[in-house]
């Protein structure tokens, strides 16, 4: 014996199956279910074309691009001007200690030319005034030497070989969740 279905719709006998829903219908129903589907699909093209139109039309995304580039260039600008303000610094830095050094030395040696003067004109040039007015002036040129030798002052840079660049500055599509690194 045949197993009677009835249509989802009209409740008469339902002899179209639809495959998608496994849906029985009547022939007349079947048409109507497959006009309401091919409307959706419709409907869903259409929605599909207006987002392309909307995209195409839209400047959203070359302003999203421009305020991005622009976050970039205002990080880059920072950077730049920090680098140079520590540059500056340390150049100071340098400046002043080697100016530094230089007054020290001669204020050692207009002190010694003091002691020299005095101990001339009050007559008390002995022995052991001389080795210790000798012993001054080789501290007082081993400090020149010392101050300018290269090797005295150090600059130390870190080196940009250490720094990670794709943890300092890198792009997340926070939508994605995905993390653009740039080898």
């Amino acid at each position: 014996m045949a197993t009677f279905y009835t249509c989802m719709r009209c409740n008469n006998g339902g002899v179209r199956i639809c495959t998608g829903c496994n849906g029985h219908f009547c022939q007349r129903d079947f048409l109507i279910h497959r006009q309401i589907l091919a409307k959706e699909f419709e409907n869903i093209k259409s929605q599909g074309n207006q987002l392309i139109e909307q995209i195409t039309k839209s400047n959203q995304s070359n302003k999203v691009q421009q305020s991005l580039v622009s976050e970039i260039q205002k990080w880059h600008d920072t950077t730049v001007d920090k680098t140079r303000r520590a540059a500056i610094k340390v150049r100071d830095e340098v400046n002043t200690m080697i100016q530094q050094n230089i007054v020290n030395i001669k204020k050692g040696l207009t002190e010694l030319d003091q002691e020299l003067i005095e101990s001339f004109s009050s007559d008390r040039i002995m022995e052991e005034n001389i080795e210790q007015l000798r012993e001054k002036i080789r501290r007082l040129r081993s400090d020149f030497e010392k101050s300018s030798d290269l090797a005295s002052i150090v600059v130390n840079v870190e080196p940009s070989t250490r720094i990670d660049w794709n943890h300092v500055i890198h792009v997340e599509d926070k939508s994605s969740g995905r993390k653009v690194t740039l080898h």
